[in-house]
């Protein structure tokens, strides 16, 4: 078996939060886009990003570029941020919370073939451990009672963002 240069576990935790959330964050990074547009059309002034209460908001897009002083977001876009601001804190909740889940499954496994039995299937090809056969279920074994709760919580969640990755 390959090993990858990260932590093992960890490594396979970050692939799947990137996999699972590679939509979302897209969508969200084309959001950000059509409000710095709308700063643009509102200020009347080309920006690739704007302040809102002291923190800097920048376009994907743009990130890279320098723009030594943002305008504050023009009044008329309040209401576009928030609504913008609880979606982004609501999936950066669920990657949380699901970042932690996986790595509490995936602690202490030493080879891609434990990673892929502990796995939830809609993750496995997403980050391409699907030509490992499943040998065995997941395991709830040595996991509390109130994990397996969780585990069962979160994975409609999870499965969700896995066919929103494949849809888009």
């Amino acid at each position: 078996m390959s090993r990858t240069p990260l932590a093992f576990p960890e490594y396979w935790v970050r692939q799947a939060i990137l996999e699972l959330f590679h939509a979302e964050t897209t969508r969200l990074d084309g959001l950000m886009s059509q409000l710095c547009d709308a700063q643009t059309v509102a200020s009347g002034v080309t920006c690739y990003g704007f302040l809102y209460q002291g923190q800097r908001f920048v376009c994907e897009r743009h990130k890279d570029m320098r723009q030594p002083i943002l305008p504050s977001l023009a009044h008329t876009l309040f209401h576009q941020l928030a609504a913008f601001m609880a979606d982004w804190n609501s999936v950066e909740n669920d990657k949380a919370n699901i970042k932690q889940l996986l790595g509490w499954m995936l602690r202490h496994k030493q080879t891609e073939q434990e990673i892929r039995n502990s796995l939830p299937e809609c993750v496995v090809s997403l980050v391409g451990l699907d030509h490992y056969p499943r040998t065995e279920p997941i395991s709830f074994e040595n996991m509390t009672p109130q994990f397996k709760n969780q585990y069962e919580k979160w994975l409609p969640k999870i499965e969700m963002y896995s066919v929103t990755r494949l849809l888009y």
